[in-house]
């Protein structure tokens, strides 16, 4: 993966001239909550040890997460999390490194984790 900073120089010569000045500030405050996010989870996935090829799995829960925690609130947005918590949970990634992540998005409320048995089949995470 390409570092922070090396992103936000190749961003930064990409948007020169041709971003409205009213708008940069905006522009601005997207790539940081980004760089933020990635932070965060990738110290969680070196905390884990995770392998450097799964980190991009990750990478995408997380922003599903802080996605649906955008455009849903309430039981609404619990159910989409649990919902994106088992797809990727069925596709072989860590049950408890995903639970760290949507953790760190902040979803609060009722302590809610997935439900280890639903993992206990056969060809579940082999």
């Amino acid at each position: 993966m390409i570092p922070a900073g090396k992103r936000a120089a190749r961003y930064r010569k990409k948007v020169r001239g041709m971003v409205l000045p009213g708008q940069r500030q905006g522009f601005a405050g997207a790539v940081g909550g980004q760089v933020a996010t990635e932070n965060a989870v990738r110290a969680i996935l070196a905390r884990h040890g995770v392998m450097v090829g799964l980190h991009h799995y990750y990478m995408d829960f997380a922003k599903l997460v802080k996605k649906a925690q955008g455009n849903y609130s309430g039981e609404t947005m619990r159910s989409e999390v649990i919902g994106l918590q088992n797809k990727w949970a069925e596709r072989g990634l860590d049950v408890a490194v995903l639970d760290e992540i949507k953790g760190w998005s902040e979803i609060t409320g009722l302590p809610f984790r997935l439900d280890h048995s639903l993992l206990d089949g056969p060809d579940v995470l082999a």
